[in-house]
This record gives structure tokens, sequence and C-alpha cells, in this order.
């Protein structure tokens, strides 16, 4: 079974965008079982990116049951993401064979695979690497979304078809002489890297490999329900999906010294984010128990829409953090409550009730439970938020 993943980084990024061909970028092979769908669902929602092209290619088989017009939730998600996203369902002699002839006419970069046993299969490995170009890179996943292995296509430029028919001979050979392998019977293949000082231009995809795997280090008992609702998120615009590196440069490496709120299961740092906007980063202390608070609090809060309610600005979820980040005003009510005239103490007031009238008429109601003038945010002109 096949997947394909891209990078956050902006090494990888920017080897990518240095294309001039867009079509294609991404190949994410596709069977009819349930899992490859879960892996493109994970890799679209967590790893690609606006501007990305994905080609989800299934190759047929005899008595296929695939149904290339169920991947609603896939395409909402990449319509919302600005993602160009096909599903192709192609022929070919074998599976290799057809997912490597769509990498050469799309000029993919990334052709990922996916494995359901424990390590991918030597023999089968190799073939996809003598069929693929140096411009390419194989990425083997295995179900819970693991990098197994990540290696470039050895195929010369320019020999495509030499190289293809090099490699289906071989598959052909190793299928005469064994059972044929299935996508789901991939055994380990491991090489020693060339000792070799590597080229710049190896470095950067060097690098660029390094970031991938980074960018895939998930919660490793996500289930795909959790990975839906990520999607539904991703659908409704819930706000911006920050990675814990951003946040951490936005909090000065989480200093103490940016820390203005701490609660029994969060701590509030102040944050300036890339564009230069303040936030304020709140980070949820218990891991095991967080998960369901950030997804319930990023789908009640993107639901929200008040002038005297704090907006949603994003949210983390990563392998060591969940967080949410929320609009930051200046001063809350507490720091000037002795400077306030009574005029601006009712104005105050009358905000708060509003927004407390918003929340409580909403369906179900929401119950805020913590009001108190140090949460209470005011802008210059004293308009409250909560």
């Amino acid at each position: 079974m096949m997947a394909t993943s891209r990078s956050i980084n902006g090494g990888m990024l920017s080897l990518l965008r240095s294309r001039t061909v867009k079509k294609g970028e991404i190949i994410v092979g596709l069977n009819s079982d349930n899992f490859s769908r879960e892996l493109l669902l994970r890799l679209l929602t967590l790893v690609v990116m606006p501007g990305d092209n994905v080609l989800a290619v299934h190759v047929m088989e005899p008595n296929d049951t695939f149904d290339p017009n169920t991947f609603h939730i896939h395409e909402d998600l990449c319509k919302s993401k600005q993602v160009d996203f096909q599903v192709k369902v192609c022929g070919g002699d074998s599976y290799i064979t057809g997912l490597t002839h769509q990498v050469r006419i799309n000029a993919t970069k990334i052709l990922a695979i996916g494995c359901s046993s424990p390590w991918p299969e030597n023999a089968t490995v190799s073939n996809f690497l003598k069929a693929l170009p140096p411009s390419c890179s194989l990425l083997v996943m295995d179900n819970s979304g693991r990098i197994l292995m990540q290696r470039q296509g050895t195929s010369p430029e320019g020999s495509a078809r030499k190289a293809l028919k090099s490699s289906l001979s071989s598959a052909l050979n190793h299928s005469n002489s064994q059972h044929s392998t299935t996508p789901g019977q991939i055994q380990k293949s491991l090489t020693m890297p060339s000792s070799s000082k590597p080229s710049p231009l190896k470095q950067v995809e060097i690098s660029r490999r390094r970031s991938l795997k980074k960018a895939l280090q998930l919660p490793d008992l996500m289930t795909h329900k959790l990975f839906q609702r990520l999607a539904i998120l991703e659908i409704k615009g819930s706000g911006r999906r920050f990675t814990s590196k951003e946040l951490c440069y936005a909090t000065n490496n989480f200093s103490p010294e940016m820390v203005i709120g701490e609660g029994e299961n969060s701590k509030v740092y102040l944050g300036r984010l890339d564009d230069g906007q303040p936030a304020a980063v709140k980070v949820l202390k218990n891991k095991d128990s967080s998960t369901e608070d950030l997804f319930c609090e990023v789908e009640t809060s993107s639901c929200l829409k008040h002038e005297n309610i704090v907006q949603l600005i994003g949210y983390c979820y990563s392998n060591g953090m969940h967080a949410i980040v929320y609009n930051l005003l200046k001063e809350n009510v507490n720091q000037r409550l002795k400077q306030l005239r009574w005029s601006e103490r009712v104005k105050i007031a009358i905000g708060v009730a509003k927004a407390l009238e918003y929340l409580h008429s909403r369906s179900p109601p929401i119950i805020h439970r913590d009001v108190k003038s140090s949460n209470i945010l005011l802008s210059e002109n004293c308009q409250p938020q909560v």
C-alpha cells in the first residue's frame, strides 16, 4: 500500500517550489482497503501545505473494488488548504510499473508507499528504486504513519525506458522464483550511506529528508477518528495549525518571563507570531487528557464570532505539544482597574454581559466558568473581550 508526503521545512519547500512543473509533485499510491485512505488523510491533514499538488494513484487489479468517487473528505480538505488534489485510476503490468510510470510523466518529487508488515521487502524496494529517477524520493510508511525508509531513485536521468525495462524484468524474475510480492508484503531494505562527501545539492536533499521525517513525528496512538476531526478543522478554516517550533520561537523558547497566566490544566505565554501579531499561547499541561480538551476548545472557539469574545488564531497538535493560540489585547481589567472611570466600568460590564449572553444562548449553551478581572482583556477604547 502506498502514500506520499512532504515536509513543512523551508528547505524542502524551496526545493519543490523551484520546479517549473507543478503537476503531480506528490504521488500517493492507493489500494482498495481503508489503510491507504487513512494514510492519505494523515498526510493531507498534517504535512501537505497550500500550493502543493497531490495525485492519488490506484493501479487496477483483477476483481478490483476500488471506487475513485469516495474521497469527499480528502477533496474538501484539499480545497480548504488550496491544494490541487486528484484521484487517478490507471493500468499497468504491475503495481510498481503503474506508479513509477505516473512519477515520470508527472515530474513527481515524492512517491510514498504504505507497508502493512513491520519492514519493507528488499526486492520490492530495489525494484521501485531502479525505476525511479534520482529526482524522486521513495517514502515507505507503516500503518501508524511512521517512516520506515526514505531513499532517492537510482534510475539514470534520460534512461527511463531502459531503467523501467530492467526493473520489470527483475520484478518478473523475482515473481517467478518466489510468490508475487504485494504492497503489504514489503520486507526490510537498508543500505549504508556513501562515504564520499555529499555535494551541496545532496546536503539540501539530506536536510529535506530529515525535515520530512520530523514533520511526520505525530502522536503514535492517534486514531483515524482524530485525523478526521483535524481534517474537519482544516476544512472549516478553524484557525492556523502551528508547529511546536513556531510557537517555541514566538514565546522565546517558552521563557518563564513570557508567562502571563497559569491554571490547573494550562499555562499561558505571551507570544509574538512571525507576522508581528501579539498572541496568547495556551499550552495544555496533561498530555494524556489534553487531546480531547484541545479538540473541544478549538471546535467551540472557532465557531464563536462576537466583538466581546477573544478570537481564536490557531492551534498546535504535535508529538510534544498541545496548545491553543488566541488573539491578545494589551491589558486586562485587573491592570487598569484603578485608572478606570465609572463610565468606562459600565461600558466594560455591559460588554462582558453581552459576551456571556452570547455564550449562554448557544446551542448547547457554553459556560465560561472563569470570568474574573484578569481574564477580561481591554482594547485601547476599553472594549472588553472575555
